[in-house]
């Protein structure tokens, strides 16, 4: 895919680039589950889909003040599946929300990312505490999305049906690497 851009050049003459999207960002989805019968145990952990407003939220902090840009919150829906809870759809690049939002998590206090590896990456962690998200008693989570406080979905993903109560606890590890 080819974006045409309208410029200036340093005359200040309109111009026009060809930007190729072959830039490859990506990320990684760990959910991890804290039981009260279970214990701990992984329940999602692969490779996510950066949608194309990724694309957006990346210019602007190249261009302008960051604040409707960060990522600002973890949104967790329950319309990531088809007829079965447990076959998830694929989500799509061009996604701009989630198919059935239920429950917003934003971070704790202070700094929500951590830049790892060699400062190519950054991790986003969410906790969904035991009291949090459970609706009338439980429901089943099947899609993910990071937005910016903008309201911009940086990245989506799908999985099988998690199922949140009040005897679980579910953190939300996301990784984006460029």
């Amino acid at each position: 895919m080819r974006d045409e851009i309208n410029s200036n050049d340093m005359n200040g003459q309109n111009m026009t680039n060809s930007v190729n999207n072959d830039v490859v960002i990506r990320g990684n989805v760990k959910i991890t589950v804290q039981d009260e019968e279970r214990g701990e145990y992984v329940h999602f952990n692969d490779h996510n889909i950066i949608v194309y407003g990724a694309r957006k939220v990346m210019a602007h902090l190249l261009a302008e003040a960051p604040t409707a840009n960060v990522i600002y919150k973890l949104q967790l829906g329950t319309g990531g599946h088809g007829v079965d809870i447990l076959t998830p759809i694929a989500p799509s690049r061009s996604d701009t929300t989630l198919e059935e939002p239920f429950v917003s998590v934003q971070p704790p206090a202070g700094r929500v990312y951590q830049p790892v590896g060699d400062e190519n990456e950054v991790k986003f962690s969410f906790v969904l505490g035991k009291e949090e998200g459970n609706g009338t008693g439980a429901v089943a989570y099947t899609e993910a999305g990071l937005f910016t406080s903008g309201s911009v979905m940086f990245a989506r993903e799908t999985f099988p049906a998690l199922i949140k109560n009040s005897t679980r606890q579910i953190t939300f590890e996301w990784t984006i690497v460029f």
